[in-house]
């Protein structure tokens, strides 16, 4: 019983903050009203969280009769987070606050070596991107990682992701979470932006939206009713691998997805060659990686 007392005040937590973060600044008659939960429960957990420092106060109600209720809205430095963006040519790490505005950023060429060899530079980025926003370490709860891949809840590995070698051989948000003592999400890059969109959107849970990606690798997000659609296997976006533009069943295929060999980046680089006779820049700096990512 002690447990599901806990796990049902944590629920109620995440809805009221869910409620303050979308459509803040509100009051708590209007947070209880939202939720379904009673006044009381409501006014003891804002009241919690503003002693915590997560919301805070702005002001009264206007234009009602009889009483002005106080009104709450998340506080930006109750918290930073750390968004790390990983790609098989770049990784780029910003430091947000709670509201989603950036502090600080840096972006770098993926360590070639891939594997815990990208997990240490991105350990390093975080903590020269806190250092750059004049951050207390300490306030940074929580990171998430947006992946170029399909990851496996039950091993921590990053799948269908080739262009980055060995990410599937470790446990990447365990391996995380050691270095940057946070507790780190892992999320397919895709999936994120299709969240990001909807949250933007303020679609809420009558978002129904589909986000294609087109870069190295194709992919898609799939959002029904706000929820993010993955699929039995957590593959349901990777569109890339859909049996059509190059032959499925050729060997390069089970690596780089039938469409994405001739509608990804790379594809788009050779017919652009084809056509002009001209070798671009970003074709050179591909077989420059191409070169580094093959060495033993």
């Amino acid at each position: 019983m002690a447990d599901q007392s806990k796990i049902s005040r944590r629920l109620s937590q995440s809805a009221v903050i869910q409620a303050i973060a979308n459509y803040g600044p509100i009051s708590r008659a209007s947070v209880a009203k939202m939720t379904g939960l009673s006044k009381q429960t409501v006014s003891e957990i804002v009241g919690n969280l503003k002693d915590d420092g997560w919301v805070r106060t702005v002001g009264q109600t206007e234009g009602h009769i009889g009483r002005r209720a106080v009104v709450y809205e998340i506080s930006p430095s109750g918290a930073t987070v750390a968004s790390i963006d990983l790609g098989g040519t770049k990784v780029r790490v910003a430091l947000c606050d709670l509201t989603g505005k950036v502090l600080a950023e840096r972006t770098e060429p993926t360590d070639p070596l891939g594997g815990i060899g990208v997990v240490d530079q991105i350990a390093r980025l975080v903590g020269q991107t806190a250092k750059d926003a004049e951050s207390d370490a300490k306030n940074m709860r929580v990171a998430v990682v947006g992946v170029p891949g399909v990851p496996d809840p039950a091993t921590g590995a990053v799948l269908m992701a080739p262009n980055i070698r060995g990410i599937d051989q470790i446990n990447l948000p365990a391996s995380l979470t050691e270095r940057l003592g946070v507790e780190v999400f892992v999320e397919n890059d895709v999936n994120l932006a299709a969240l990001g969109e909807n949250w933007l959107g303020n679609q809420g849970e009558k978002g129904d939206l589909v986000f294609v990606s087109v870069g190295t690798g194709i992919g898609a997000g799939i959002v029904v009713g706000g929820e993010l659609l993955r699929g039995k296997t957590g593959a349901a976006g990777e569109v890339g691998f859909l049996p059509f533009g190059a032959d499925p069943f050729e060997p390069d295929s089970l690596s780089t997805g039938a469409l994405e060999r001739v509608a990804a980046t790379s594809a788009i680089i050779g017919m652009y060659k084809s056509l002009t006779g001209k070798t671009c820049k970003c074709q050179k700096y591909l077989m420059q990686r191409r070169q580094k990512t093959s060495r033993p």
